[in-house]
C-alpha cells in the first residue's frame, strides 16, 4: 500500500506548490526543501484563517507570502557575502592556475610523469607526479570554506571532517572532496538547511545534488569553475574509526602508498572501480590491498583497541618492493576463492564467508572494517565479479611477462568478460 501511494504521489505531483515530477528521487528532494516546508505552513495559515472565518482568503495569502519572502530574503542575506568571498577567491586561484600554464609553455618546460623502464620505478614515478599541485590544493580549501562557513553560520554546533583518499595522501587532481558533518541536528533537516542557504545565493558556477534517500544521505557540490566536486555525508561513528585505522597503517610502511595508489589507478582506467556498475569502489580496493599486506606480514592486524595500532612498534621482514607487491596482489586477488571465503581486516586478511550472517548480497564478500558482517560488494553479480577476474588474469599476464603500470592501465584497450580465466 506505501509503495502505491508513493508512485500516486509522484504521479499527482505536489498540488500545494504546484509542480510535477518524472522521478520518485525529484518527489523526495522537492517535498523535504525548504519552498515546500513554506508552501505547506503557508496553506496551513491559510486554512486556519477560512476555518475560524478570520480575515479574507486573499489577505492571509498575501500575509504569508510576505512572510516566506521575508525568511528566503534572510536566508540569502546571511548566506550571500559568503558566497561573494567563495567567488572572488577561486577567480584568482583560476587566474593563478591559466598563469602558470602559460609561463610552463612559453619557456619550453616539459612537465609530467618521466618513462619509466622498471614496474617498481614507474609505480613510484606515477606516484610522485600525480600527486595535486599546490593550486588544486588552494581551489580544494577554497570549496571546502565555502561549506564550511555555510555550516558554521547556520548550524555553529556541527562539526566538518575531511576523510578519505584526500588525508591519505592517494588522492590525485581531480579526486573528490569526502566530508563528513556530524551534529545533534536531523541529518535530513541538517543537509536540506545547507544545500537551501547555498542555493538561496542562485550562483551560477554551484551545483547541488541532493541524494537524500540513499543508506547515507549526502550533498554532492559541484564548483563549475574549478571542476572540483565536494561531497558532504553524515559522519557515522564507524567512519572515523576506519579513518583511524588507514591512517596508522599509511604511518607503518613507505610502500604502501605508492602500491595501494598503483591498484587504484589500474583499476579505474580497467573501469572496475565503481560500486553503481557493479564492481569494487576505491575504498575497497584498498581494504583489499591492506588484506593482502596483512597477510605478507607488512601489516599487523587490527586489534579491538585502536590506539595500540596507533601506537604500534610493529616491524616487518619482508622486503619486496613495491613492483613485486603489486604481482603478488594480483595473484593473490586470482586465487581468492569468493565463494567460500571473505576478505576481512579484523579476521587477518581472508576468513570464511559466513554468508548466513550478513544482511546484503555475499556473492563476492569485502567486510567493512569496523562493521562486522557489513558486505562493501554487496552490488557485485556473477557477471560482475567474472569481470573484474578478467581484469586479474589480464594483469598478472602482462606483469609477469615484463609490463609496466601504463600497461595494464592502458585505457584505450577495450575490457571484456567474454573470457572466463
Amino acid at each position: 500500500m506505501e509503495a502505491a501511494h508513493a508512485v500516486s504521489n509522484v504521479a499527482d505531483g505536489c498540488g500545494i506548490c504546484n509542480k510535477r515530477f518524472d522521478s520518485q528521487h525529484a518527489y523526495n528532494v522537492h517535498m523535504k526543501s525548504m519552498t515546500h516546508r513554506y508552501a505547506v505552513e503557508r496553506e496551513a495559515t491559510a486554512r486556519q484563517h477560512r476555518e475560524s472565518g478570520g480575515a479574507d482568503y486573499q489577505a492571509t495569502q498575501r500575509e504569508v507570502g510576505a512572510s516566506v519572502r521575508k525568511a528566503t530574503s534572510n536566508l540569502r542575506d546571511r548566506a550571500l557575502p559568503i558566497m561573494d568571498t567563495f567567488h572572488n577567491r577561486m577567480y584568482a586561484l583560476i587566474a593563478e592556475k591559466k598563469k602558470k600554464e602559460e609561463e610552463e609553455e612559453s619557456s619550453g618546460r616539459e612537465s609530467g610523469e618521466p618513462v619509466s623502464q622498471d614496474l617498481t620505478e614507474s609505480i613510484l614515478n606515477h606516484y610522485k607526479y600525480s600527486r595535486p599541485s599546490a593550486n588544486v590544493q588552494k581551489r580544494r580549501k577554497c570549496l571546502f570554506m565555502l561549506v564550511k562557513r555555510i555550516v558554521n553560520e547556520f548550524y555553529p554546533s556541527a562539526k566538518l571532517e575531511i576523510y578519505g583518499s584526500i588525508p591519505l595522501l592517494l588522492d590525485a587532481e581531480n579526486s573528490d572532496i569526502d566530508v563528513s558533518i556530524y551534529s545533534s541536528i536531523n541529518q535530513e533537516e541538517l543537509l536540506v538547511g545547507i544545500a537551501d542557504a547555498i542555493d538561496s545565493c542562485n550562483s551560477p558556477h554551484i551545483q547541488i545534488t541532493r541524494i537524500l534517500t540513499a543508506r547515507i544521505p549526502l550533498l554532492t557540490f559541484t564548483d563549475r569553475l574549478s571542476n572540483l566536486q565536494l561531497d558532504l555525508s553524515i559522519w557515522f561513528n564507524d567512519k572515523r574509526e576506519i579513518n583511524r585505522v588507514l591512517a596508522a597503517y599509511m604511518k607503518m610502511d613507505k610502500r604502501l602508498r605508492p602500491f595501494i595508489k598503483a591498484i587504484r589507478v589500474w583499476a579505474k582506467a580497467r573501469k572496475i572501480n565503481d560500486s553503481y556498475t557493479g564492481t569494487i569502489n576505491s575504498f575497497a580496493w584498498t581494504v583489499m590491498a591492506i588484506a593482502f599486506c596483512i597477510m605478507e606480514l607488512i601489516l599487523p592486524p587490527i586489534p579491538e583497541d585502536l590506539d595500540e595500532l596507533e601506537n604500534s612498534t610493529f616491524t616487518t621482514t619482508n622486503t619486496k618492493d613495491e613492483g613485486q607487491l603489486l604481482i603478488g596482489f594480483m595473484e593473490w586477488c586470482l586465487a581468492f576463492d569468493y565463494d567460500t571465503k571473505r576478505v576481512s581486516l579484523r579476521c587477518g586478511g581472508i576468513t570464511d564467508k559466513e554468508a548466513e550472517k550478513f544482511e546484503d548480497d555475499t556473492v563476492f564478500v569485502i567486510e567493512r572494517p569496523r562493521t562486522p558482517y557489513q558486505n562493501m560488494t554487496r552490488q557485485m553479480t556473477v557477471f560482475t565479479v567474472k569481470r573484474v577476474r578478467y581484469e586479474w588474469h589480464r594483469a598478472v599476464e602482462m606483469l609477469r611477462s615484463g609490463k609496466l603500470l601504463r600497461d595494464i592501465s592502458d585505457d584505450s584497450v577495450p575490457t571484456s568478460a567474454t573470457t572466463k580465466p
